[in-house]
């Protein structure tokens, strides 16, 4: 099988879009073998496992998907990062400054959603647990926040 074929690509990205249900997407400039070299031996340091997906392809398959909205995204090379362990909680912050030199960040694919860089500027960490017991620790603070407020006018 041609591992270069443009069929063989476009089936190796359907697959990564079906498979991987968290991953970035990163804008990837043009850049020499030894400077790529570099490239690649940071992300195995941060354990971070990526896809390259080239122009054609990835338009391809994102216009024929259920993303095709996000079909704009992809001009040029693509890189789809990815955490190489399943388990492993990503600090956004250290993310985002040890890749800002190599990298631009497009969006966050998460469950089936793609997320632009905007909508994830402000979250600090992707893990789930913690989201959910700073709502409930912002949420706590609110309620009693209220209650003295109005505590204070009823009197």
């Amino acid at each position: 099988m041609d591992f270069n074929s443009k069929n063989y690509q476009i089936f190796k990205v359907k697959k990564y879009l079906k498979k991987s249900s968290f991953f970035f997407l990163y804008h990837v400039p043009k850049l020499k073998n030894s400077q790529w070299l570099s490239v690649e031996q940071n992300l195995k340091k941060l354990m971070l496992g990526y896809y390259k997906v080239a122009n054609s392809s990835g338009k391809v398959v994102v216009k024929n998907s259920i993303y095709s909205n996000f079909s704009n995204l992809i001009c040029g090379i693509v890189l789809f990062v990815k955490p190489s362990q399943k388990y492993e909680v990503l600090d956004n912050v250290s993310l985002l400054k040890s890749l800002k030199h190599s990298f631009i960040k497009i969006s966050l694919k998460l469950n089936n959603r793609i997320y632009s860089n905007s909508q994830v500027r402000n979250l600090k960490s992707f893990s789930y647990k913690q989201s959910i017991f700073d709502l409930n620790c912002s949420l706590e603070k609110y309620s009693k926040i209220s209650y003295t407020l109005t505590a204070k006018k009823s009197e």
